[in-house]
């Protein structure tokens, strides 16, 4: 009988399991974690249908899952007593952006950083004996350092966003249309007036006004105004009022890089604010001062860590006071000998560190040779933020050390021949080549960001050496009554107003201070 195809495949395999010598041997799925009880016990694939799989439906068997497993609780536990919580306070942390710093390169922040450098007025010689914007404008040239933080600042404050394109639209319009002639177009004033509504809704909110890039868009607005001729008591109105902003934040709140650029930029306006107005700066606090050293260290990130640039700011803050002590001393309250020893001990202190300063940075700020030996005339563009051109930052110390010279003389200094005569010669070098035609220091004529300050300075020199010789005179006899040992005399009224009417000073009480 023929054998089917089926049967013929079986003897065909069953012959060569055999021939390998292989049993075959029922395999069980694995373990299961899923499934009903009785599909995981017959290790089988269960389709998990509840409340009855189909796998026990067809073999009729009884189906039943395991319990449901909840989650253990674990019982709260119990507080620490109060004994064992020490809780450090949180550090005073600056304020940062509200989102993580980009670079935003802007066409205005460009303008900015690139054109500052070149605004400059030239032609001092013919202007007034001082302009108070051309030299807030040279001041403001090298201690700009904080706009090359605006890149990865912009884009966050509609504040800072508007005084900066602001200043960028005035600095285009002076470097091509002109400086002095060209009044600012419309765009530029519609910018501006955009701008102060944004700063007065800023500085009106309490936190908004202690922020850094609100003192940022003030000090920038400041720079635009100086460059407007037309706003000029504006300019001088916005310095004041960055002044008082800084004070109202505080020195506490001085503490990233950025702040304390912002502070190093204003800090010379501040002081010649100060000398206009005869009043103290809130510098002299040892709150502030500590900012000053704080400046100084290395991991500050201050951009600029030039020690001669911070060591002046915080050895010249402290001249105004003492200068207007002094005046109000010998023109006011000649009787009163405590403060009158007091003041001549500030103003002592003051002298000696400005001398100190000259002797450790002085050949480093300037230099009246170059390095072949060959002698400096003039200054070019650019070269006042090199060491050894800063010829304003030299005479702004001399300026210093001569009204303070002839402070400590007209208090009875106890070496008042020596203290006038260094001073003498300090004012002779300083107006050496300075002539009606031409204005120069040392022999060196001032680029044209340097020559508002430096004329300045000069005007005091001159000042100096026109009536040397009457106090040269007191201050012999006042040494003379020291070695006789009889008490020292203040200078005359006369004698001090003859020095401080020609520079635009009065009677502190008639507050009516200011360089004209």
């Amino acid at each position: 009988m023929a054998m089917t195809m089926t049967q013929t495949q079986t003897q065909a395999t069953t012959a060569f399991d055999a021939e390998l010598g292989k049993k075959r041997v029922k395999r069980y799925a694995p373990k299961l974690r899923t499934g009903c009880m009785v599909c995981r016990q017959r290790r089988i694939k269960c389709d998990e249908t509840k409340p009855e799989c189909r796998r026990c439906m067809i073999g009729n068997r009884p189906c039943h899952y395991s319990p449901t497993q909840r989650k253990k609780k674990y019982p709260p536990t119990p507080p620490l007593p109060p004994s064992s919580v020490n809780i450090l306070p949180a550090p005073i942390l600056a304020r940062s952006p509200p989102s993580l710093p980009q670079f935003n390169g802007t066409s205005d922040v460009r303008d900015l950083i690139s054109l500052m450098p070149m605004a400059s007025l030239g032609g001092f010689v013919q202007r007034s004996p001082y302009d108070w914007a051309a030299c807030m404008r040279s001041y403001s040239q090298r201690m700009n350092t904080y706009v090359f933080e605006l890149p990865m600042r912009t884009g966050y404050h509609p504040v800072l966003d508007g005084a900066v394109k602001c200043v960028a639209a005035a600095l285009k319009c002076r470097l091509t249309k002109g400086m002095e002639t060209t009044p600012f177009g419309l765009e530029t004033l519609q910018f501006y007036e955009s701008a102060l509504q944004t700063l007065q809704r800023a500085l009106d909110d309490p936190v908004e006004s202690l922020a850094s890039h609100t003192l940022c868009a003030t000090q920038l607005l400041f720079l635009f105004e100086a460059l407007a001729q037309d706003i000029k008591n504006a300019s001088i109105y916005h310095a004041s009022g960055a002044s008082r902003l800084i004070h109202h934040r505080g020195a506490e709140r001085f503490e990233t890089a950025f702040d304390k650029a912002l502070l190093v930029a204003h800090a010379p306006v501040l002081i010649a604010e100060c000398c206009g107005t005869a009043t103290h700066c809130f510098f002299e606090a040892p709150s502030w001062q500590q900012v000053f050293e704080d400046c100084l260290d290395p991991n500050s990130g201050v951009p600029i860590t030039d020690e001669s640039v911070i060591r002046s700011i915080a050895i010249r803050c402290l001249a105004p006071g003492a200068d207007v002590d002094a005046t109000n001393i010998i023109l006011n309250e000649r009787d009163d000998v405590e403060k009158r020893a007091e003041v001549l001990a500030n103003v002592s202190k003051c002298l000696d560190g400005i001398w100190n300063w000259l002797d450790r940075y002085g050949a480093y700020s300037f230099n009246p040779f170059h390095a072949d030996g060959t002698p400096v005339t003039d200054i070019l563009q650019g070269e006042d933020r090199l060491p050894g051109k800063r010829l304003d930052m030299i005479v702004l110390h001399d300026a210093n050390i001569l009204f303070l010279s002839r402070m400590a003389v007209g208090l009875g200094h106890p070496d008042a021949v020596t203290v006038e005569r260094r001073a003498r010669e300090l004012a002779e070098g300083m107006v050496s080549g300075f002539t009606n035609e031409q204005v120069a220091a040392y022999n060196v004529r001032p680029n044209a960001a340097q020559a508002a300050s430096v004329l300045l300075c000069l005007r005091v020199g001159k000042m100096f050496l026109q009536n040397s010789n009457t106090w040269m005179e007191f201050a012999a006899r006042n040494d003379r009554l020291v070695a006789e040992g009889k008490p020292r005399e203040l200078c005359e009224p006369d004698l001090l107003m003859s020095f401080l009417s020609p520079l635009g000073y009065s009677n502190p009480r008639d507050q009516k201070h200011k360089i004209q």
